[in-house]
């Protein structure tokens, strides 16, 4: 029966009559001179940490090594995504085009746009549209033409999804070629 002996409750700080409670020594200033240096530094107010998001982030060396690693792969990612083409875009006989596709309810829709062009002058684009599956293997094949005269145009088609994994166009006009490449997007 540990909290109630024979006469009532136990002593109000928690132990039974005749047992003897542990004394407990607490004794800052010795533990703090046992403590390592920068401990002692806290206690003493000399180690303050800086204040300000900034002067936290370059505090020490490793940080600091840390913040600018961080910038300077931020750099990096921004530079490579403005700088490096993507291979959904492209351009054929001075018209930009880009080929988008996704997926929504086991049907694969194709969009290939041909943006507005300065040269606005009138000429036929033809679009071999391959459509590849898992295996790498031509699921599905279209070839459109269309007469472009400077505008925005949109080649346009779809076909079933049966894990379909990209989508290849091939444009020709005026005796060039251009490939572009798109993965599928799923909704």
């Amino acid at each position: 029966m540990s909290g109630i002996n024979s006469q009532g409750p136990a002593r109000p700080d928690g132990w039974e009559d005749g047992e003897e409670p542990l004394t407990f020594y607490y004794n800052r200033e010795r533990r703090i001179a046992n403590a390592p240096q920068n401990v002692r530094d806290y206690y003493s107010g000399q180690g303050a940490m800086p204040r300000g998001f900034f002067k936290v982030l370059v505090a020490t060396p490793g940080k600091r090594v840390l913040f600018f690693s961080i910038l300077a792969l931020c750099a990096l990612i921004v530079f490579l995504t403005y700088s490096v083409p993507s291979a959904s875009r492209g351009e054929v006989a001075d018209i930009p085009a880009e080929l988008s596709a996704f997926s929504f309810e086991e049907t694969l829709y194709i969009s290939l746009r041909l943006g507005p062009s300065k040269n606005a002058e009138p000429r036929t684009v033809r679009a071999e549209i391959s459509v590849f599956n898992a295996d790498g293997e031509v699921f599905d094949r279209q070839v459109m033409e269309k007469k472009y005269l400077g505008e925005e145009e949109f080649f346009r088609t779809k076909t079933g999804d049966y894990d379909i994994i990209r989508v290849e166009a091939v444009l020709s006009c005026g005796g060039q070629e251009r490939s572009l490449k798109s993965s599928i997007t799923r909704k």
